[in-house]
Parts: structure tokens; sequence; C-alpha cells
């Protein structure tokens, strides 16, 4: 994600020249933070100050509140997230449909002056690198807001609000992977702390508290928005395609080989599943697997969907990725898809 140099009024003008400059794209601004430390009304009040400042600009929250509302699994708690967090199966596919509206958010119809914040825990290192991967895929730059607040003060808010039965909160707590400015996708980072006498002083609280969100919309837009950065995809962000016509041809027989290959290690009651020995030339390497014993079904029906959607996902980047003159092999297809299918995000979304 690049910063906007020029903030375009025209959104169907973005990606040309304007006023001698190139419109670039919005940033992603991922919330993290224990529960209960002030992750929502930093964003409430964040995307009136960046709209205030910036009114050409929109803003789009993707709320992990509201998906888990919806969420079947939802009960009649004061916080829907109660059930899901006490269920890991559940809470992978709440961070799947999470993931999946920000990449809709930033791949979507929007205008190209769309900011999307994050609110959500996201406490997670690596489910916080995934995002980085697909932003920086879409050349987005992420950008990580700690929210600070120390656990004993979360602990008493939460107790005021009754919002998570202890358990599930200390759980949540445990969990938690405090971002690092030092790792390039918690960077650039942003803190801020809720005032500490929220509960006492609430109204004193409230001004002190857009305050300290004030002072951090001027950073952003002095530090993210303003900022010369371009994003460029990487081989780690963006799969590689061949030049040739022949392409999709390859990725479709590959795949198809690899299903077989994790049918047949499924009903031979394997753990794991490989890639078919005839695809792997002998220089390629370890190749990766598939762990059959972690719950998910894979049968024939959820394996050609995941094939139809990462096909989707090639077709739909064919323009970007048909730069590259390196040949596409069938063992590079299907460690590819293999990938794909280990994706933990990606693979709720099609056993869904």
């Amino acid at each position: 994600l690049t910063s906007l140099v020029v903030w375009c009024s025209e959104p169907e003008r973005c990606g040309r020249d304007i006023a001698g400059q190139r419109c670039r794209r919005m940033p992603l601004i991922l919330l993290c933070g224990y529960p209960c430390s002030g992750k929502s009304a930093v964003v409430t009040l964040l995307a009136g100050c960046l709209h205030t400042h910036r009114p050409d600009c929109q803003i789009e929250v993707v709320s992990e509140e509201s998906i888990a509302s919806a969420h079947p699994a939802a009960t009649t708690t004061i916080d829907p997230r109660v059930a899901i967090y006490m269920d890991a199966n559940l809470e992978k596919q709440l961070r799947a449909e999470i993931k999946s509206q920000t990449e809709r958010a930033l791949t979507g119809k929007k205008p190209s002056n769309t900011i999307v914040i994050v609110d959500a825990n996201n406490y997670i290192k690596g489910y916080r690198y995934e995002l980085y991967c697909t932003a920086k895929s879409m050349r987005h730059q992420q950008a990580i807001l700690h929210c600070t607040t120390g656990l004993d003060t979360c602990r008493e808010i939460n107790t005021a609000l009754g919002r998570y039965p202890e358990a599930v909160f200390s759980e949540v707590v445990t969990r938690f992977e405090r971002p690092n400015s030092s790792s390039r996708w918690d960077n650039p980072l942003y803190e801020i702390c809720l005032p500490q006498e929220l509960e006492q002083e609430r109204d004193n609280s409230r001004q002190d508290l857009r305050a300290l969100v004030d002072k951090l919309t001027d950073r952003i837009l002095s530090e993210l928005l303003s900022s010369g950065t371009r994003v460029r995809p990487n081989q780690s962000t963006v799969p590689t395609q061949a030049a040739d016509s022949n392409y999709l041809q390859i990725v479709d027989l590959a795949t198809t080989e690899v299903i077989s290959a994790i049918l047949a290690a499924q009903t031979n009651g394997a753990d794991f599943a490989s890639l078919p020995p005839h695809l792997a030339p002998p220089d390629s390497g370890a190749a990766p697997n598939l762990d059959l014993t972690d719950g998910f079904a894979w049968t024939a029906s959820t394996l050609t969907k995941a094939k139809r959607q990462y096909l989707s996902f090639l077709r739909a980047n064919a323009t970007q990725l048909a730069s590259t003159k390196k040949r596409t092999t069938p063992f590079e297809a299907a460690v590819l898809f293999m990938h794909f299918l280990n994706n933990e995000a990606q693979r709720t979304t099609f056993l869904s």
C-alpha cells in the first residue's frame, strides 16, 4: 500500500497522472491490543479525525465485533465474540472472514481514496503477516496501531462492562503477541493508550482520548499518508505466472494430480499428503505436505471448490503476473496449490 502524495477527489482518474504526480493507494491500518484496550473507541475517533482533515477520503472499517454478531454461533451475551473465542475452529472462521472482508475492501470497486481500518484484536503475529502480504500484493502499505492500555486497566474495563468471562479474557490476553517495529509487517507502528482515569472521570477522559487521537491523526497524515513510499509486490507476496498461453492449462493439470494424491493418501489413512513423485524434479528439495490430521474434511467436493477458487485468483491477477518470462513448471504449480491449501484463511473459506 502506498500513501497518497496527491489526494484525489476524482477516484475514476486514479492511476493517471494528476498535477504531474501519480495517485497512490491508501494504507491499510490494523488495530491490535488486549481485549477492552479501547480499540473501537480509538477507531471511531480516528475515522472522524481523518475525515475532518481529509474530507476527500473515505474511511471503511472492518469490525470484528460486527462480523462476529453475524456468525451463527453468536449468543445473546453482551459480546458475540464470547462463544467464538471459546472454540478454536470458530475463532479461525472469524479470522478468515475478517481477512476476506479486508481483501474485498482493498480490491473491490472502492474509490482509490478509501482508507481501510481493521478493528480487531489481531493478536497473532502470523495473521498480521498474512494481512501484510495481502496488502503488499495489492500495492497497499500496512500500518499497525497498537492500543497499549495496561492489563489491569483492561481487566477493570472488562469487569465494568461485563463483556468477557475472566477465563476467556485471560486466555485471549495470554495469546497476544505484541507487535515489534523491527518486523516489516509491524512497521510502521503507532501506539496509543487509554487515559488511566477512564472510568472515574469519564468526560475528562474522553477529552483526553480525543486529544491523543488528534495527535495520532497528525502523525498518520504526515508520516504515512503524505510519504512518498511506493509499495511493490515481490516474490513472497505475488505468485509467479508464466507469460505463455499454456500457463492455466499447466496449473489445471498439476492441481488435478495434487487432488488425486490427497484423496488417495486420505483413503490409505496417511497422516499427511505429499506431492506426486513424478511432479518433483530430483533437485527440487523439500516439497510442502498437507496435514490430514487437523480435523478438516478433505473431500472431493471441497478440493474441487478450492481448485476453482485458486484458478479464479490466478485469472484475476493474470494481467499483473504475466510480465514474468520464467516458464512455470508443473512442480511449481503444484507447490503453489499446496501452499494455497495450507493457508488457514483460504482453507476455512472453501470448507465452510
